[in-house]
């Protein structure tokens, strides 16, 4: 049933519209022809070419959906095929823990390679068969999305390309499509994780400023029936953050946070009080936070690290933050007197790109340590 009304949608707005509308404007001039035989002959091409016209995107717009249809129950048989035999080592006593495990870690992965919509509606069944890794993903994802989403609008909004005197139209013309491709896209797939996540997580992932940030998107306000209600892109752009979170706590259910760890480095000198230290890692660090010290003053510190979060979003992610250990060792570097380099890692650190930090400062300046910590 939905197939055939996807179907006749289709075909509706893409052909039926647009094609009458071509006949039926040729059918209106044509009026103006005066010898009436030409007149009927001219009608009829425009007539006959829309008909055709129609046949062929109707035929179009079926096999279109056959082949996708076709794709979709292929990928959907071969991965149940696929996940059959994996439930089956899972399930088989003689399995041995390491069969076990790597069976798991496989079924995530074909998971992954073919992952189903987050809109799956709401409640525990929705997602009885979807991993925790599956939902981290879909949280990083949708944080993503809306960030982008939100910028772009926040950037037309504030731009100052727009006359004073058209100014507050424009503005609200961007809001209102900023709201339809918000709800459009987004808003369900929002309300229906988040609802999923803090099923999972349980009490402990209910958290006050979530919950005013999440308020400040969908306030439970009483709107008049005829009142445009706006979704204002900053509060959205606010709330992002909170997705994140939810998916490194969901990540601390099965994986315990590392302790922190220090990472080698070498040091050499450009000129007096003038350094850069080259930070190495033995293998990928794709999240967490590494954090340089001084031994003196630096007047400035920099680092040819592209991966790192930019300054503007560092904020955000330290309030965010949920390692406690970190935050407090962080501020009392800073209220001893020390003037601390912080990167926070966005795409991950690997072994082959070292990190170059650069330092000018103090005639006596060195880096006393370089410490990662967990995410």
């Amino acid at each position: 049933m939905n197939w055939w009304l996807d179907f006749v949608l289709g075909v509706l707005i893409l052909a039926i519209f647009p094609f009458w509308l071509a006949a039926y404007g040729g059918h209106v001039a044509a009026d103006a022809i005066t010898e009436s035989r030409k007149r009927r002959i001219v009608k009829a091409k425009f007539w006959s070419l829309a008909v055709a016209g129609l046949l062929i995107a109707i035929l179009y717009q079926y096999r279109t959906m056959k082949t996708d249809e076709a794709r979709q129950d292929q990928t959907r048989l071969f991965q149940q095929q696929v996940n059959a035999r994996l439930d089956a080592i899972i399930a088989q006593p003689t399995s041995s823990p390491v069969q076990k495990q790597k069976a798991t870690k496989l079924k995530q992965l074909v998971g992954k390679a073919n992952p189903a919509n987050p809109r799956l509606g709401s409640g525990p069944d929705a997602y009885k068969d979807i991993g925790d890794d599956q939902i981290i993903e879909w949280l990083k994802g949708e944080a993503d999305k809306i960030e982008t989403l939100t910028n772009g609008t926040i950037a037309k909004v504030s731009s100052e390309d727009v006359p004073a005197n058209v100014r507050s139209q424009v503005i609200n013309h961007d809001l209102r499509y900023f709201t339809e491709q918000f709800r459009d896209c987004c808003e369900e797939d929002l309300k229906d994780l988040r609802m999923e996540t803090l099923r999972r997580l349980g009490p402990a992932g209910k958290q006050t400023d979530e919950i005013e940030a999440w308020a400040s998107v969908f306030p439970a306000t009483n709107y008049q029936p005829m009142k445009f209600d706006y979704v204002h892109p900053m509060s959205v752009m606010g709330y992002a953050p909170y997705f994140r979170r939810f998916a490194v706590e969901l990540r601390r259910r099965t994986v315990p946070r590392q302790a922190p760890k220090a990472l080698r480095f070498g040091e050499s000198q450009v000129s007096a009080g003038h350094i850069i230290a080259t930070i190495t890692t033995d293998k990928p660090i794709s999240a967490g936070y590494i954090l340089v010290e001084f031994d003196g003053r630096p007047a400035r510190t920099g680092c040819d690290y592209e991966g790192a979060v930019p300054i503007a979003q560092e904020f955000d992610k330290l309030r965010m933050s949920d390692n406690k250990d970190f935050l407090i060792y962080h501020r009392k570097v800073i209220e001893s007197g020390g003037i601390p380099y912080l990167m926070i890692i966005g795409k991950p650190f690997i072994p082959e790109k070292p990190i170059h930090v650069e330092a000018p400062g103090a005639a006596r300046l060195h880096i006393s340590k370089v410490t990662l910590f967990d995410e």
